[in-house]
């Protein structure tokens, strides 16, 4: 049996975004047959998400490494093994195989654009649909609101939410590290195990250039999307190229952006197609393979 070791960036400050799409390769690793150990760097304890265990470890010796961390590389934890890399961007250390969702094909990463986009197993039975096949939109009476699951404080995007859309429920999703209160009147939603079903409730969201972003086009969901990091422009980029996302410069942009796209139902249509084609949720899958083929090459 391949023996792959996947190891996320779990420290508290770096929210839920490389441990969800790690949980979801490590998901379709062992659908596929890998014996997958998961390694939450930086972790304060151990955890549980959609059944993989994660705990703070050092890395055993695997038939192929998956690496998503930021500051950090392989080498200096003495892998030996092939080495899959999700490139967001950033510095790269040791990789044999770059995993880059938010990258052209002609950047050098082998596996690039949102087809490798990894999505948790909510998303993977997605059936697929093509941008000229538009979803019925009826009006906006409900918009979700999510920063990730790191500290940032969610109370500017939920002002902007209701300026743009002030008859609509706003519905803030916290995160495990959320900083702030919520503004009054806004519904939130803590502990979500899974935002598939709130977005699938949802007419509109409006969420940082993260694994939201790729789950609310996956879902279906015309989203507005700002970067609130720099990691994320690569995202947000990918998803304004793929027509997938309307995209903004920063949360003073959003309301705007909200307001045109309650009063256009079309261009809601739109996005929703056109997300649902960029990113169809089976790019967990595509990367596994992937891979699974680097460990039989490195025997």
């Amino acid at each position: 049996m391949t023996e792959v070791v996947v190891a996320a960036d779990a420290r508290p400050e770096m929210g839920l975004g490389h441990l969800s799409r790690c949980t979801a390769l490590a998901g379709a690793l062992a659908a596929l047959g890998a014996e997958v150990t998961a390694v939450a760097l930086g972790a304060q304890q151990p955890l549980t998400l959609d059944g993989v265990g994660w705990a703070p470890a050092a890395l055993p010796a695997a038939d192929a490494v998956v690496f998503d961390v930021y500051g950090d590389d392989a080498a200096a934890h003495g892998v030996t093994a092939p080495v899959a890399v999700f490139d967001d961007g950033q510095a790269l250390g040791k990789a044999d195989l770059r995993v880059a969702p938010a990258a052209s094909a002609n950047g050098g990463a082998r596996l690039a654009g949102l087809a490798y986009a990894v999505l948790r197993r909510d998303y993977w039975g997605l059936a697929p649909v093509a941008p000229p096949a538009l979803p019925p939109v009826g009006p906006v009476r409900r918009v979700l609101v999510s920063v990730g699951g790191g500290p940032l404080d969610p109370a500017p995007l939920c002002v902007a939410a209701r300026a743009g859309a002030p008859g609509a429920a706003i519905v803030l999703i916290r995160g495990r590290g959320a900083n702030g209160p919520a503004p009054a009147g806004v519904e939130v939603v803590e502990d979500v195990p899974s935002l598939a079903a709130e977005l699938a409730r949802a007419d509109l969201a409006v969420c940082a250039a993260g694994q939201t972003a790729l789950e609310a086009a996956a879902a279906g969901t015309p989203a507005v999307v700002v970067a609130l990091a720099d990691n994320q422009r690569p995202n947000a980029a990918a998803l304004a190229a793929a027509g997938a996302a309307r995209v903004v410069e920063d949360a003073g942009a959003v309301a705007d952006a909200v307001a045109r796209l309650a009063a256009d139902p079309a261009a809601r249509a739109g996005l929703a197609a056109a997300g649902r084609h960029a990113v169809d949720g089976h790019g967990a899958f595509r990367v596994a393979r992937a891979v699974l083929e680097l460990a039989e090459r490195g025997r």
